[in-house]
């Protein structure tokens, strides 16, 4: 049992009380809700440590709540379910502030790691080593447009990746007052090939940095309630 609770939101209430069980199972304290609206309640009212939630609810949807939990407390993990009629992009959800995207149907035990991931300080989860750099390509320079929680937005003239893709990173960042080198392990989480909606680049998760990489971005994450888990731009 952990001292962590979760709160499932989705109007679906076979798979809402499916992901009840799931997480109970895991050691969870769970409470649950069926919009964003009773989400929201719960959440003014008890300690909740992530959140995960369907979009597309009536009573409530699911960006309005993600709005909400980031103007309530913006280090409350939210997790997202998106459907092919959602109407929202990996990238604005990132941008708005959420730690992860599932498309339905989803896989279980990746969103369990995923949730235990997100109730874990960061500083101690990039610590994990990547183990597969030999295998992977690598994105260096100094292109970070801009910097998130749990990536950056690293402008790039042909932005030849593919989402999901993992790759090993060396980047200089400018956080604060500092420049900081970045480097370990990222994914793909988007790309942007044309430049109608801002300049062309990708959307990174970080995965795993060196410990070098840390501290810096470590005190700024503890220091700025910055709302995008991944910025646009």
């Amino acid at each position: 049992m952990t001292n962590n609770t979760i709160l499932v939101v989705d109007d679906e209430e076979l798979l809402r009380n499916a992901l009840v069980f799931q997480f109970k199972r895991e050691g969870f304290n769970v409470l649950s809700a069926s919009n964003g609206k009773e989400a929201f309640e719960i959440i003014k009212t008890n300690k909740i440590d992530a959140v995960v939630s369907d979009i597309q609810m009536p009573g409530g949807n699911g960006i309005e709540l993600l709005k909400d939990v980031k103007n309530y407390d913006v280090e409350i993990p939210v997790l997202v379910f998106i459907t092919a009629f959602a109407d929202l992009t990996e990238a604005d959800a990132y941008d708005m502030g959420a730690n992860a995207i599932f498309s339905k149907p989803f896989d279980r035990k990746a969103l369990v790691k995923c949730i235990k991931d997100a109730v874990t300080h960061k500083g101690r989860t990039w610590k994990v080593p990547s183990g597969e750099a030999a295998e992977l390509k690598t994105l260096s320079g100094k292109n970070v447009a801009a910097v998130g929680r749990g990536g950056v937005f690293v402008s790039l003239d042909e932005p030849n990746y593919s989402t999901g893709e993992q790759l090993m990173v060396s980047l200089s960042a400018q956080i604060g007052t500092e420049t900081v080198e970045l480097k370990g392990k990222a994914q793909v989480r988007w790309t942007r090939t044309q430049a109608a909606d801002g300049p062309t680049g990708v959307g990174l998760e970080f995965l795993h940095l060196e410990p070098d990489s840390i501290p810096a971005y470590d005190r700024w994450l503890d220091s700025h309630s910055v709302r995008p888990y991944i910025p646009k731009k």
